[in-house]
């Protein structure tokens, strides 16, 4: 009888398709099932891959130049960064990142792919008491095209949108602090530079800015449950210094 380590060794490799049933089974000895059958858990294995990450960028499927593209971009990736995390979404976690390295994945790939996993970041991320948390629990974007309403329409209403719209946007990511909710929403100029300024990397206004605008701008955003209680008078407290 094999030991566990050989095992677990020898099933690695072969669950990520690696090595082929036939070999597994020569190093540790016969299955009652038979080679063929032994064979199907590496493809069920790699089916819940697929899976996650169809689920999970089917905006960036949607928009893909074929179906055969985004195929290979998935298990391209898959091949490039093996699940290892006990959440399957986690396998999603580095896609876009490995998009920007693709020559054949446009800039729209590339958005609609952030864009996917900025929400769900958002949505997991702690919210630590009196932290904005940006680029963690809130996330700041500008995108060259619509992907908000492109990955509305494919998500939500199950529709593939003739085009990606070339309509440069601004959004701002994160889930409410009081209600849980997923909040995106296009920013002002002021409620951006409020944000800058709580964080402390506020160094001036910018033209045509006042403080009263500004700090205006960081009650909206307490209003709309995206930055903690408090976050306008601490923009306030920028102000005289």
């Amino acid at each position: 009888m094999k030991s566990l380590v050989e095992f677990f060794a020898a099933m690695e490799p072969f669950l990520l398709g690696e090595r082929s049933a036939e070999d597994v089974l020569a190093q540790l000895g016969p299955s009652p099932s038979g080679s063929r059958r032994f064979a199907l858990y590496a493809e069920l294995v790699a089916r819940q891959r697929r899976s996650v990450i169809d689920h999970f960028y089917r905006s960036v499927a949607a928009a893909a130049a074929s179906p055969a593209l985004f195929a290979r971009l998935r298990d391209d990736y898959l091949r490039a960064h093996p699940p290892s995390h006990w959440s399957p979404s986690e396998a999603a976690r580095a896609f876009p990142q490995f998009l920007s390295s693709r020559d054949d994945a446009t800039g729209p790939l590339r958005a609609l792919a952030d864009f996917a996993w900025v929400r769900f970041a958002a949505m997991h991320a702690p919210h630590e008491d009196g932290s904005i948390g940006l680029d963690a629990a809130l996330f700041v974007r500008h995108y060259d095209h619509d992907v908000r309403s492109f990955s509305d329409e494919v998500e939500r209403l199950g529709k593939t949108p003739a085009q990606l719209s070339a309509t440069p946007r601004t959004l701002l990511v994160t889930r409410h602090r009081r209600e849980g909710t997923l909040v995106v929403v296009t920013p002002s100029l002021a409620s951006l530079v409020a944000l800058a300024a709580a964080g402390g990397s506020l160094s001036s206004l910018p033209p045509g800015l006042t403080w009263s605008l500004v700090i205006d701008g960081a009650v909206e955003l307490e209003g709309l449950g995206i930055v903690p209680d408090g976050t306008a008078e601490l923009v306030r407290s920028r102000e005289s210094r």
